[in-house]
């Protein structure tokens, strides 16, 4: 079926409801369209994370929870991070 013919059968659908059913099929949508707004799975590249990483993960959630938390300058050891940006 053509694209063309899915929106027109759409339409009759709607035109078909009783008033007091389109704004739920309207809130569905809105839903549907909302969160079909995501990035091509292909635009971004994937990677499965190592052992290695899963591991740093697992620590840095634990410090975090332990209330340790870790500036910019502390991992990079960059002094003017910010300044050194280029925009």
């Amino acid at each position: 079926m053509a694209m063309q013919d899915i929106r027109k059968l759409a339409h009759e659908m709607l035109d078909e409801l009783e008033e007091e059913e389109i704004p739920e099929v309207i809130q569905k949508m809105l839903y549907i369209k909302k969160h079909n707004k995501r990035p091509n799975k292909d635009s971004f590249p994937s990677i499965d994370p190592t052992d290695e990483v899963l591991r740093a993960i697992k620590k840095a959630k634990k410090e975090f929870q332990n209330g340790e938390s870790y500036t910019h300058e502390d991992v990079f050891e960059e002094d003017d991070y910010v300044g050194n940006a280029i925009f």
